[in-house]
Parts: structure tokens; sequence; C-alpha cells
């Protein structure tokens, strides 16, 4: 039996009586998250969150799907920097709004089914440098779009290799400051969308989509992949347990840095105005990511590369005692006082947290991070597991908050009162009948036919 095989077998074979409690919650919290972040030839079916669009199930799942990371405030791996809800919630809610009548059970079994392959996937399969992470979670999209849908084995592996052959995701983005990191994002929900559906309309795609000539792990991996692994232990251990969830809309390798600012200035009543010298302290991986090249980090050219730099980050937690959504706009990025202390901040790769730090698979760099004042004090932390870490979770208030809060920031608010329902839908959801109307609740619905063309 191949790879592809035995995952599709497993998924097939698996229902929410196998789930267990720990994984269901887990899941439950990462639906409410990612409902959160999605910011606020076509048949409308499936609504867009935050607005009055219905339209066609992959391109549904690719909007919301790019929403759901476009503010990099969605969950993360604690084995790894890895991320998943983005991908497995909006196909999820994808196929249940086209299919109908799909109750909370079945959909939470389905997003934990490719969370789980999705995070299996990324923590046994070296995919080669340059590219996304998260691109790999085409085939858990899949996996949670093929189990709504029904599909028999066959049609599962042949889903597998339909969403291989539409797998992308370069990080070049990242240096160029551009808008597609959330694009991949969507894609790979848009992927599992489509590939299912083709897969049960008869569409073949099946094969040695893993392990073959080639496969994903010899043309993306250069066979740097442990596929007993990949299938080990399949229905005793459920990787989302190892997933938490993000309290600074920032990369997460920042986030023990920003946890160092704020309790130095806090604890020792810091004013930016009488800083000299700040000095931040993280793995090599992080700093080429994050701290280079330093005119542009310094200096960021759009929010997308304010997400991604460590002095801003840092330097905004210092002057503000927070970071959050209001800190990535077009007018926040160019505040007169940030820019200038931006310029006394000096980034290093800290050898002694990049000796500790693995190799694979990456994990956030912890953060040594060293405030001197004019005064010629010297204040230093270092933080090595950060808030939002499952070693270190959220609370489940904390998480809700923070539902709300980023309901706020939505083009179009919500009243509170359909807000605290989506709420008490998603804390029961093993008791709810029809999972669409968590959707109609967060969009505003029309019947209006949605045709792209007519709008050129």
């Amino acid at each position: 039996m191949t790879i592809t095989e035995k995952l599709a077998r497993f998924i097939v074979g698996t229902n929410f009586d196998k789930m267990p409690s720990e994984v269901v919650t887990l899941t439950k919290r990462a639906m409410i998250d990612t409902l959160g972040v999605e910011r606020f030839g076509c048949r409308p079916v499936t609504g867009v969150i935050g607005g009055k669009v219905r339209t066609s199930s992959p391109l549904a799942a690719l909007a919301n799907g790019t929403m759901a990371h476009v503010l990099e405030f969605d969950d993360v791996y604690g084995r790894g920097m890895q991320y998943v809800g983005m991908s497995t919630v909006p196909s999820a809610f994808a196929i249940a709004e086209r299919k109908g009548k799909v109750n909370g059970k079945e959909l939470i079994t389905a997003i934990a089914l490719g969370q789980d392959m999705a995070l299996r996937m990324y923590v046994t399969m070296q995919i080669s440098p340059g590219l996304m992470c998260f691109a790999i979670n085409g085939f858990g999209a899949t996996a949670t779009a093929g189990k709504l849908l029904e599909l028999n084995e066959e049609q599962m592996a042949d889903a597998f290799g339909i969403a291989y052959s539409q797998y992308s995701g370069n990080s070049q983005c990242i240096p160029d400051g551009a808008m597609t990191k959330g694009l991949t994002a969507g894609l790979t929900a848009k992927t599992g969308v489509l590939s299912a559906l083709l897969a049960q309309k008869g569409y073949t795609g099946k094969g040695g989509t893993f392990e073959g000539t080639s496969g994903f792990c010899n043309v993306y991996c250069s066979r740097r992949c442990d596929l007993e692994q990949l299938t080990a232990n399949l229905g005793k251990h459920f990787e989302g347990i190892n997933l938490g969830f993000k309290p600074y809309p920032c990369g997460i390798s920042m986030h023990p840095s920003v946890t160092c600012a704020i309790a130095l200035v806090k604890e020792h009543n810091i004013s930016p105005n009488d800083i000299e010298e700040i000095k931040i302290g993280i793995n090599s991986k992080a700093h080429s990511l994050l701290c280079k090249p330093i005119e542009l980090k310094t200096k960021p050219r759009t929010v997308i590369d304010a997400q991604f730099s460590a002095p801003y980050i840092v330097v905004t937690a210092i002057v503000d005692g927070r970071v959050d959504l209001s800190h990535f706009t077009e007018e926040a990025i160019k505040r007169p006082e940030i820019l200038q202390l931006l310029q006394r901040v000096k980034a290093e790769v800290d050898p002694d947290i990049d000796r500790e730090s693995p190799r694979f698979p990456p994990l956030p760099s912890p953060s040594h991070l060293r405030i001197k004042t004019k005064d010629g004090k010297v204040y230093e932390k270092r933080v090595d597991i950060a808030k939002g870490n499952p070693k270190k979770p959220m609370t489940r208030q904390e998480l809700r908050d923070k539902f709300y809060y980023c309901a706020s920031y939505s083009a179009k608010p919500l009243p509170k009162d359909r807000l605290d329902k989506v709420v008490e839908l998603v804390a029961n959801l093993e008791e709810v009948d029809d999972v669409s109307q968590v959707i109609r609740l967060v969009s505003e619905t029309s019947k209006k036919l949605y045709v792209p063309w007519q709008e050129r």
C-alpha cells in the first residue's frame, strides 16, 4: 500500500467518535481563531466572511483563506513554524455550505484530520529552501474537503494527486514586501476544495503523489523525508494538539522579543526618549528573515515589511507597550517617533541562542533583548517561549477576546449579538445540526448572483 493509499484509508475511515477530547477542543478553538482573523463562472453557494458576496466554493475558500493569514494573526504550531487554520477552516466551511446539513461533529472531524495531515507532512518532510512552509497545507485542506464530501479511498487518493498538481508557494514575497504571502494561504484552501470536488466527479490524480519518482518527496524535498513517520500512529496521535494561537499580529519568531520589550519597559519604567541603544539577539534563521537588510527593516516600505521587521516590532512594543493591528497600517509605519528610535536598533545573531536552536523542524527563535539608556544603565531579558505557544497557551477567554477584537476591524463590523452567537455555536459545535449557520452569522447574506466579469 502506498503512502497516499494509507493516508486516504485513514481519513475515510476516521469519524468523530475516534477523536480525543483534547483534539476536539483545540479544533474548535482553531475555528474561532480563524473566523476572527478572516477580516471580516460563479455559483453563489458560499459566503465570503465580512461582506455580502457569495461565490463558488473554491473562490470563497480562496478569499477566506487569504484573509485568514494576511494579518499574521493566525494559529501557530508548537513543534515548528507552521500554520494550518487558514487552509483547513475555510475549505471546511466552503464545502459545508455547498453540501448543506453538515453537522458539527462532521466539521470538527474533517478539520482535525486536515490539520493532522498538514502538520505531519511539515515535521517529516524538509521542503526545499525558498518554499513557504504552509504551502504544504493544500494536502491538509484536501483531506478536510474530501472528508466532508464523503469521498471513498480511491477518490481521496485521486484528490491528493490533484492537489499535488497545484502545489506552489515561494517565499520571495517576504524580501519583496509583497502581498502574495497571504494569497498563498488562500490558494491552499482553494486547492483543497477544488481537488476534492474534481475527485468526486471522477477526475483522476492518484499514483505516487508522495514517494513516486516525481512525487512530492523527490521534487520538493530532495528526498529529505521520513515517510514511515508520516503515517506512524495514525488515529492514535493527532498533531493538532500541538497548536497554539498568536496574541500578536506578526511573525511568530518576534513574539519572544515583544514579550521582552514590554516586560523591560514595564519593570524599569523606561522612556523611549531615554534610550541610547537597543540590541536584539535571535538565532541565525530568524535574523536572516527579520533583520536583513537592516536598512529595509529600520525603514519599512510596506506593511508587509513591518510585519517581518524585528526592529520595527520591538520599537513599537517599547513605545506603545503593546503590538496590535493598529501598528500595521501605512500611517503607523511612518510615525516619526518610531522611525527615530529605529535608528538606535542593532540586531545580531546570539551565539548561545543559535547553538541551541534545532535546524529541523525550525522553531520560533528565543530572544535576548538589551536596552541601554543614556545614563549608562543596561537592562536585559531573555525569553525562550512566548505567550501563545502551546506550552504557554492563550486562555479560552483570551482567545474569545481576540475574536471580538479582530471582528471590530472588519470593513463592516457585525453587531455584538451576532458575534456572541458565533462564539456560542463554536463552543458547542458538537450539538450543531447545520454548521453553515456560522458562516451566515459572520457574513451578510445576499441573494444577488456574483459574476466578476459584470463588474469590469
